[in-house]
């Protein structure tokens, strides 16, 4: 009767070491593409500073006296780039704000895992005490 619940605390134990062990593969994956999107949105920023500037560029060189409509058709281009590159911005926050809620999700699951695991060491811990009990008491019988 011992061994067993000895023998299923250890299969437990050891199931709940693998899946802390993914859980861990996943958050380490999980925390790369997060710095990659970052990355990418600062990127975007950058460009959207770019495109600010040249924006205010046309607009001192329209000043000056180029072709208006020459003019409205770089600034066209220009504000569309601009759209593109906000979408992508706005696009590259949704998938961090998944992922940081993704890790805040893998972050719980490995707490609950952890507690998990601290119960069937205490159980084992019993069991093996237990088991250390029933030897001295069979080793006094003997003698």
């Amino acid at each position: 009767m011992q061994r067993e619940r000895l023998h299923s605390s250890r299969q437990a134990l050891n199931e709940t070491k693998e899946l802390q062990h993914q859980l861990e593969i996943r958050l380490q994956t999980t925390k790369s593409q997060q710095g990659s999107l970052q990355q990418s949105v600062v990127r975007m920023q950058t460009q959207f500073t770019i495109l600010t500037e040249r924006k205010a560029s046309l607009q001192k060189d329209f000043h000056i006296g180029k072709p208006l409509l020459e003019l409205e058709n770089k600034l066209a281009a220009a504000l569309g780039r601009r759209l593109h590159i906000e979408e992508e911005l706005n696009q590259a926050r949704s998938v961090i704000d998944g992922l940081e809620h993704e890790l805040r999700d893998l972050e719980h699951r490995r707490t609950s895992i952890e507690r998990e695991i601290a119960k069937v060491r205490d159980i084992l811990e019993t069991l093996r005490l237990e088991g250390q009990s029933l030897k001295v008491k069979i080793e006094a019988i003997v003698e």
